[in-house]
């Protein structure tokens, strides 16, 4: 355990909820669940400080960490035993803590707590959830902004918690490079992260899911889903993880890799409503290779 759960007696309208985690020292905000059906759930508390970090050297072990992230303005420490974590550097406004720097902070106190983590979307499918993994550059923000355009139920932007074969749901948000257009134009969203990104605000979902399987995107010159081989799924799924800094258990990666993993790769460009028709025949069972 992490930290003791929150008092069953809370306020109704405390939102507080993402990634599995119970937080507290983050203001209660929409992109948070108000979740009392899983009360188990350890709780993080986050403080940002407006100061460096005090001076020491890298630590990850299983009890502290002394990290920085990839922002290249912050320092992240965190500790095991008093469930606390601090972000060293500049102001944080509500937006950018809860998403994405709750992220690595859950991420690290996940993997204490034996669950993995991924750098990838989760959707919705139709008898559990699906993580979306791909490259920088391989589109997979957008093709999740395409997915909740067309009514599917986006689970998380792009970092998914794993407990056992449950993957568990994300901020309510989903953060896109550039205001929505193209088939994209008209999603309702707003400016968030020092302008940097366009958010889109994501319906409420159950916080935990049945994993199905998962998906990673690539760029091709025509549509193709290929099953990848049992044999490669594992390296496949461990070059996804999140938290890389801390071992994870072996045991874990190998009973997700029993899931159906596919590729699906596609030609660049608008074609947007063919590519979600592919993720929602796969998520609903029906995929078959192709290539």
């Amino acid at each position: 355990m992490l930290g003791p759960c929150l008092p069953i007696g809370r306020r109704p309208d405390v939102r507080d909820v993402a990634y599995g985690i119970r937080w507290t020292g983050v203001s209660p905000h929409q992109a948070l669940r108000d979740d009392d059906a899983n009360a188990d759930w350890p709780r993080m508390h986050v403080t940002v400080d407006p100061g460096p970090a005090p001076p020491a050297a890298a630590v990850v072990d299983g009890q502290r960490v002394r990290h920085e992230l990839a922002d290249g303005r912050h320092v992240l420490v965190m500790d095991r035993a008093t469930s606390r974590a601090t972000l060293h550097g500049s102001a944080l406004d509500d937006d950018s803590l809860v998403h994405p720097y709750l992220g690595p902070i859950a991420a690290i106190a996940s993997r204490w707590r034996g669950r993995e983590s991924f750098h990838a979307g989760l959707v919705a499918g139709a008898q559990g959830a699906w993580m979306v993994l791909g490259d920088k550059e391989a589109g997979k923000s957008t093709l999740l902004a395409a997915l909740h355009r067309a009514g599917h139920l986006v689970l998380s932007d792009d970092l998914v918690m794993v407990d056992g074969r449950d993957a568990l749901a994300g901020p309510r948000t989903l953060d896109l490079r550039e205001p929505p257009a193209g088939p994209l134009a008209g999603l309702s969203g707003r400016a968030v992260r020092e302008g940097q990104r366009w958010r889109i605000a994501l319906p409420d979902a159950p916080s935990r899911w049945a994993l199905s399987g998962w998906l990673r995107l690539g760029w091709g010159a025509q549509r193709t889903v290929s099953l990848l081989p049992a044999s490669q799924r594992l390296r496949a799924l461990a070059a996804w993880r999140g938290a890389g800094m801390l071992d994870s258990d072996p045991r874990v990666l190998l009973e997700l890799a029993s899931l159906p993993g596919y590729v699906l790769e596609r030609p660049r460009g608008w074609q947007l409503d063919a590519d979600v028709a592919e993720v929602a025949r796969l998520t609903a069972g029906g995929a078959t290779p192709s290539a």
